[in-house]
């Protein structure tokens, strides 16, 4: 360790900055783990160590290099940073240096033979194209799904059904949103219309009013916006209602006083937000505080309760708010499946609520009754390369599963 100790010094104290496109060896990159030994052999693996000696952090940098190799961008000592924001630096000193920069530590823990980057970009959202099933009046599937967005490049959507008895899809491509309509009568529009040209879109929801507006979501560096469609079909611009930064899924739901509610999810649990029939939002309020969830939906019924569903270790928790604004004091699971990947819902016409769940590909629905029991769980599509759902009922008691494929 002093021997590292007395070279992170000096290559920064004798006024030398070597560029960071220079490299003295092949080690470009390591893994977690690889930089995980260095620092137990370094400092015990005390990432936040400061033992007074002028060397700082898991990997004991000297100030000097820690801001020559751009860690002050971080935190003003090493120890103050990160464990991630260490490494990342240490991958420079790395790039230039080599294992070197560590002569006993280094070569110990395999770090001139390690190559894989620490921290890899996420892959890429998958994506696919739109198609859509209906649920008729009377309780029965469409025979075959009908393919309603052929884009290929669609890895997010949601829709709405309107009063007037259209339903709105809100698909997500590069960032941005499209809005495509299917009419009262049946009638898909022909082309989808971008209502949202942002860029970095990570997320979108949807729900509509009883006054005939449509409000859409969507998620922006961790927070949330909204953007309006008058009953007239005119768009807003969007305006930000929750700037938490770290959401990282949106969902909504209206209710049939006039007034919407919109749940984010931030580190495994979900906040929700009410807009008030007047148009004012109120702050937002932790429903469920479980640190574990992936995902979240919700669907308000004609008694004027919402239902907010959970997913949970590949299984769905619902819970429930009444008419009079009291949320249950649990949330109910009501699919212990244990692979559910996706989730979503609908409040029915008739008082019924449908959630569906997503298992290997394929969607099932299951029916929640006006006297609160469950059905068991039905496929409903068995495509098996199904990632996401949406789901929405329209005025005449029918409701709309879509799902990317």
């Amino acid at each position: 360790m002093r021997t590292f100790q007395r070279l992170m010094g000096l290559a920064v104290a004798a006024g030398v900055a070597l560029p960071l496109t220079a490299t003295t060896t092949a080690a470009q990159a390591a893994s977690v783990t690889t930089w995980d030994k260095v620092a137990a052999c370094e400092s015990g693996g005390n990432w936040s160590i400061n033992t007074g000696n002028g060397y700082y952090g898991g990997l004991q940098f000297s100030l000097s290099t820690w801001n020559a190799f751009g860690g002050g961008q971080y935190a003003d000592y090493p120890h103050r940073a990160t464990k991630k924001e260490q490494i990342l630096t240490a991958e420079k000193v790395l790039a230039v240096q080599g294992e070197g920069a560590w002569p006993t530590c280094g070569p110990r823990a395999g770090l001139g033979g390690d190559t894989a980057e620490p921290y890899p970009d996420p892959p890429a959202p998958a994506a696919g194209s739109v198609w859509d099933r209906e649920l008729s009046v009377s309780g029965q599937w469409q025979s075959a799904a009908t393919h309603v967005d052929e884009n290929t490049r669609i890895n997010g959507f949601a829709a709405a059904g309107l009063p007037d008895g259209s339903l709105h899809v809100q698909t997500l491509v590069n960032g941005d949103v499209w809005n495509r309509v299917r009419s009262a009568s049946g009638v898909w529009q022909k082309a989808a219309t971008k209502i949202d040209d942002n860029g970095s879109l990570k997320g979108v929801s949807s729900a509509a009013l009883p006054d005939g507006s449509l409000h859409v979501q969507t998620l922006v560096n961790g927070d949330v916006w909204n953007r309006v469609r008058s009953a007239e079909g005119v768009w807003g611009n969007a305006v930000k209602i929750d700037d938490n930064g770290g959401v990282t899924k949106v969902s909504s739901a209206a209710l049939p006083d006039g007034s919407l509610h919109v749940q984010a999810l931030v580190n495994g649990d979900v906040w929700d937000r009410t807009r008030r029939v007047d148009g004012t939002w109120t702050n937002a309020t932790k429903i469920d505080d479980n640190g574990s969830i992936k995902d979240v939906a919700a669907a308000a019924l004609p008694d004027g309760s919402l239902h907010v569903q959970a997913l949970v270790n590949g299984d769905v928790w619902s819970r429930s708010r009444g008419a009079g604004g009291a949320w249950d004091r649990a949330a109910v699971k009501i699919d212990d499946n244990g692979g559910i990947t996706d989730v979503s819902s609908a409040g029915l016409a008739d008082g019924t609520l449908h959630v569906q769940a997503v298992v290997n590909g394929d969607v099932w629905d299951r029916t929640r009754r006006v006297g609160g029991s469950w059905t068991n769980a039905s496929k409903i599509d068995d495509n098996g390369r199904i990632f996401d759902t949406y789901a929405a009922a329209l005025p005449d008691g029918s409701m709309h599963v879509g799902t990317i494929v």
